[in-house]
């Protein structure tokens, strides 16, 4: 199981078998549950049209413990996998559910990541629990798949992140001044910048260099790719195309970001989760 705040569409979480627990997005008056009733197409202009900043919610412990107790019906144990914790309180919160449900094994699983990291933990959990995988060889999966993962974004616009509170307002400012296109990860405990180009072509070049420096350790070895954007295919198909010409490809999925994490990165937004295969 993972929250629909992960980058899982209908047709992977059915592929793969994976339950999801429904985040929420409130604009233009109207709280929707992500993945299940909000029109995307209509969000992506409410986002572009910059009149309003949507709002996210986590689901609440009902929510969890409703959704953990259906789950429990048809399996013996239960692996969430968490948005980092330092994200949400999603993590706490489905924490809480688990002990309340006495005699149901479940396991908490903070990836540390959002958006395709806590995709490809998810994936890689749930294709080893296909594949016959018991309860720790599982677990030892999604530990192994939080070393193995990178995901980077580069960003639009810096609004939404300083509207949500996980940079300074200052900082969005300067950089709308310069029109940086900063590209930001998991790193250190929370989201960071680590690059801060003005164009995404540039942006795209960071992407290539870090892969690389990343791939060089696992040289000879296929990764697993996500490539997901908030309504910017043209960029997310030149990431496509770069990825696929630079290295070795296991798999490739091309996914819309959700609305729970667009919330926060704005429209416009791109980005590339790697996974190198054992």
């Amino acid at each position: 199981m993972t929250g629909s705040i992960a980058t899982i569409t209908p047709e992977l979480a059915a592929q793969y078998d994976i339950a999801l627990v429904p985040y929420h997005v409130t604009y233009a008056g109207k709280t929707y549950a992500d993945g299940i009733d909000l029109d995307y197409k209509d969000f992506h202009n409410f986002l572009r049209a910059g009149e309003g900043f949507p709002s996210t919610s986590h689901p609440s412990l009902g929510e969890f413990k409703d959704a953990f107790s259906a789950a429990a019906e048809k399996a013996h144990t239960i692996v969430y996998v968490s948005i980092a914790s330092v994200y949400s309180k999603g993590y706490s919160m489905a924490k809480k559910a688990a002990q309340e449900l006495a005699g149901v094994d479940i396991e908490i699983v903070d990836c540390e990541a959002g958006a395709g990291g806590q995709t490809m933990v998810a994936l890689e959990a749930a294709r080893a629990a296909a594949e016959g995988s018991g309860r720790a060889a599982v677990l030892g999966i999604t530990a192994a798949g939080k070393v193995r993962t990178d995901v980077a974004m580069t960003l639009e616009t810096m609004r939404y992140l300083a509207h949500g509170g996980r940079i300074h307002r200052a900082s969005a400012i300067l950089g709308s001044l310069l029109s940086l296109k900063p590209i930001i990860a998991y790193r250190d405990g929370g989201t960071t910048a680590i690059a801060k180009p003005h164009t995404h072509a540039q942006a795209l070049s960071f992407f290539k260099q870090l892969m690389t420096s990343e791939y060089a350790e696992f040289a000879g070895r296929s990764i697993r790719c996500i490539i997901e954007d908030v309504d910017n295919e043209d960029w997310a198909n030149r990431a496509e195309e770069m990825v696929r010409a630079e290295f070795p490809i296991d798999r490739l999925w091309r996914i819309r970001t959700s609305a729970t994490v667009a919330t926060h990165v704005g429209p416009g937004a791109w980005g590339i989760t790697w996974y190198v295969v054992p």
